[in-house]
């Protein structure tokens, strides 16, 4: 039986979680070269504790307010490529499967979140990332 995440029960996750992947870490170091600006935060980690800390209001990036959003409404809206693959690999999800995620993002575009992020999440669903983290308990 699935059950459903919210932005705070992702948040408990992710505190227990890694501070950095290394697939993550360096598609992150390429995509800030290539929009050439330094990150608020100084891990993944700290971005996806950022993010989900203030979900339920416009928050850093000034976005719509969400509450009561599901976890994987939450894992799909995010358009930050080295944000999307970090979740998945700190997780535990096959390094295989995240380094052809990894691969497949270069190839996608460099400058293009959008695009990174999609053939991200086409090779890692949100199922998958379920099954790491009920793995994990």
């Amino acid at each position: 039986m699935v059950i459903i995440m919210n932005a705070k029960a992702l948040s408990k996750i992710v505190q227990s979680l890694p501070e950095h992947g290394s697939y993550s870490k360096n598609l992150e170091a390429t995509k800030h070269l290539a929009i050439n600006r330094e990150p608020w935060y100084r891990s993944q980690k700290e971005h996806w504790l950022g993010w989900l800390k203030e979900y339920d209001g416009p928050g850093y990036y000034d976005r719509a307010t969400h509450s009561g959003i599901e976890a994987r409404t939450i894992y799909n809206r995010v358009q930050n490529s080295a944000m999307v693959l970090y979740l998945p690999e700190a997780l535990g999800v096959s390094k295989a499967l995240i380094k052809k995620a990894y691969e497949n993002a270069l190839k996608a575009d460099a400058v293009s979140m959008s695009k990174q992020c999609g053939v991200i999440r086409k090779l890692i669903p949100w199922e998958t990332v379920q099954k790491a983290i009920d793995a994990r308990k």
